[in-house]
């Protein structure tokens, strides 16, 4: 079996999983690992006891699902299956009204997952690949870009492995390392992958948090085992400075979460009194659905998280690292897209492999010239043997000049994926941190309400290349994100022309209406 290298992934969620199984497509041996126990068995457990999650419920559209699809379309299939559909938000106002907005005017709809299930599922997939061996309880202490163990020291630079160091916990604790040719950084925002990295490469990187945190609360399914509101909506409380969100799962259940200002947190829901008033006072139509025991038990026992914004730039070092998902661009949830984003991330990056690196090099080994790996076609291996050796010194001479041209096609292929990527990842960051604003307020706002209007007439007359509204083109399509933005404000500098153009035409006929009149 021909391999491409050897790969190791940090990180066993989402993106760590689909990082893992599009690699061992490509022909790598994978390396997958995790600080977590076996994170299949605890994720069916979360499932059973809801009380157990504390992960905001994933809302998965087009680009997360194009992501999974790239790799493996059953395994898209199966997440969609497991999904609870959502075309539409429902706004409760603080009166008990309600009201329906669509996502989409052609019946477009996003999908509620549990965050533990969409886990135990890529999970399982990733566990049944022959190419990718997975090792639970492995927390990465540090990364040797440059380790020479079994190496010669005359070898050249690019021969060199990389190495990672691992705590491994269990019946006894006991040091892991391994080596790779190539580490993918999964492992989330406070990613150790990314720490090694700056110290080998010089990172901008920039940490900071809003000043609001989450609960997760839950609520169950109603007396007769229906839901207790309807599930393809997503449900949303806004109250200016803080709200109340609810997604549907499978079980006819809703996972529900309390965002708020750090006050609020410490000055309204410190007491069983206090939690029960701020709630009968803001989310009166709620308390019933959450019930107050529960209600009270669960923002007392637990602790609100803190919401943050990760930036870094570059992704990745030489041929030998690179930062997916959270690792490289944790965003605040309020656009739905930390997830789609990290699962487009990998989509992006193995197209990129793929344009750069094509299939299994092949060498001529009368020429030294790579006849099947894309654009790189030269590989001097500096080798003349003559004798009986000749052929083992040749065979190990195309080993080593495919090595280094995989490297050489991967180095490039990640620098492409630094320089095209970081524009839509910082759009994202920035959109999902406006629209906690737009989801806490202008959804119940009249220029808001306008504008959706607006959007959708033109989005119906108009073909979508023409006008699409910001919303669809990030949740419903798998345009980049900084392109989209930039079409936003285009219709939006469009909309405002209008705007001064009948408000001075209706001047003008006003003031000659006047003179008529006079």
């Amino acid at each position: 079996m021909t391999t491409a290298g050897r790969a190791a992934v940090v990180g066993a969620g989402p993106v760590g999983c689909l990082t893992a199984l599009g690699l061992a497509q490509r022909g790598y041996e994978v390396d997958l690992f995790d600080l977590r126990d076996r994170i299949v068995a605890d994720a069916h457990e979360a499932q059973k006891d809801p009380s157990r999650q504390r992960s905001i419920n994933l809302a998965i559209s087009t680009r997360g699902l194009a992501g999974l699809a790239a790799v493996d379309e059953a395994l898209a299939e199966t997440v969609l299956s497991s999904a609870v559909p959502m075309h539409a938000r429902m706004i409760h106002t603080k009166a008990g009204e309600q009201m329906s907005q669509l996502y989409g005017i052609h019946g477009e709809s996003i999908n509620s997952v549990s965050r533990t299930l969409l886990n135990a599922l890529v999970v399982e997939h990733a566990e049944a690949n022959p190419r990718i061996n997975v090792h639970y309880r492995h927390k990465l202490k540090h990364i040797n870009f440059h380790a020479r163990s079994r190496r010669r020291e005359d070898e050249d630079e690019d021969e060199d492995e990389v190495q990672l160091q691992f705590a491994v916990s269990g019946k006894d604790e006991r040091e892991g390392i391994y080596t790779a040719d190539v580490v993918f950084g999964c492992d989330g925002m406070h990613s150790i992958v990314r720490s090694e990295m700056a110290k080998a490469v010089r990172m901008d990187f920039s940490q900071s948090y809003i000043d609001n945190s989450y609960v997760e609360l839950h609520i169950p399914a109603d007396p007769n085992g229906d839901f207790a509101l309807d599930p393809n909506h997503l449900h949303i409380w806004p109250r200016h400075d803080f709200m109340l969100i609810a997604l549907a799962n499978q079980d006819k259940s809703f996972t529900s979460t309390l965002f708020a200002p750090s006050k609020v947190f410490d000055e309204n829901l410190s007491s069983a009194k206090g939690i029960s008033d701020f709630f009968d006072e803001h989310f009166a139509d709620a308390v019933d659905l959450l019930g107050r025991e529960a209600l009270i038990r669960d923002i007392s026992q637990r602790r609100p998280s803190p919401l943050a914004t990760i930036r870094c730039r570059p992704y990745h070092y030489k041929s030998r690292a690179i930062l997916l998902g959270d690792a490289s661009h944790a965003m605040v949830p309020f656009y739905g897209q930390g997830l789609n984003c990290g699962l487009e991330d990998v989509r992006v990056m193995l197209d990129l492999i793929d344009k750069h690196a094509g299939p299994t090099a092949s060498v001529d080994l009368s020429t030294g010239t790579d006849i099947s790996f894309g654009p790189h076609s030269r590989v001097d291996s500096g080798v003349h043997v003559t004798g009986q050796n000749a052929k083992a010194t040749a065979a190990s001479a195309s080993t080593k000049a495919k090595a280094k041209q995989r490297a050489v096609a991967l180095h490039q292929a990640f620098d492409a994926y630094t320089s095209s990527r970081h524009n839509d990842l910082v759009a994202i960051s920035e959109l999902a941190l406006d629209n906690y604003r737009e989801m806490c307020s202008r959804v119940v706002s009249t220029p808001y309400l306008v504008r959706k209007r607006v959007d959708n007439m033109l989005m119906k007359v108009l073909p979508s290349a023409w006008w699409a509204s910001l919303y669809t083109m990030v949740t419903f399509s798998n345009e980049g994100y900084h392109k989209a933005r930039e079409r936003e404000r285009r219709q939006a500098r469009i909309l405002g022309g209008l705007g001064w153009s009948v408000g001075f035409a209706g001047v003008a006929a006003l003031f000659l209406a006047r003179r008529h009149l006079y």
